[in-house]
């Protein structure tokens, strides 16, 4: 896991996989890092304010005129800072950052070891990778990096 390749091969909706090694994917941290503060940040407001419009009962917004123009314009606010949060999920894959929670400012990279893929997660707050998962684990099956480099030197 020593240089970053690129598979031009497509996932889904034409999107590329990027591999990263755990070196590269760690030297890009200090660069994604603002954005996936601004994107956590963004993605909490966007639940809270999701959820407090999923409380006001549809009769009460139907029956009260002023209300249904004030729940336009915030729906449409909800809408434009979705299609926001969306714009910024898709430079971060541009980079080979997979966000999988933008809520919680989880992310992954793929990479490789031992000649199947695996992903290097980070979250926001933590200082640089150092956790890794197979592919389908998710975050509950995170595991030290350290593994990956005590296997290997047996």
């Amino acid at each position: 896991m020593s240089e970053a390749y690129e598979n031009r091969g497509s996932i889904s909706g034409g999107e590329r996989k990027i591999y990263l090694s755990l070196e590269d994917a760690n030297a890009l941290i200090p660069r994604i890092e603002p954005l996936v503060r601004r994107m956590v940040n963004l993605a909490r407001d966007l639940q809270a304010r999701y959820e407090r419009l999923s409380a006001i009962p549809a009769a009460r917004r139907e029956r009260h005129p002023l209300y249904k123009d004030e729940l336009a314009n915030i729906e449409a606010g909800i809408q434009r800072d979705f299609e926001r949060l969306k714009e910024w999920v898709e430079e971060l894959a541009s980079l080979g950052a997979i966000t999988k929670s933008p809520v919680e400012g989880i992310i992954d990279f793929y990479s490789q070891y031992g000649g199947r893929d695996i992903f290097l997660c980070w979250r926001l707050g933590e200082p640089q990778i150092e956790f890794w998962h197979e592919i389908d684990a998710g975050f509950a099956g995170r595991r030290p990096v350290c593994e990956l480099f005590e296997s290997s030197a047996t």
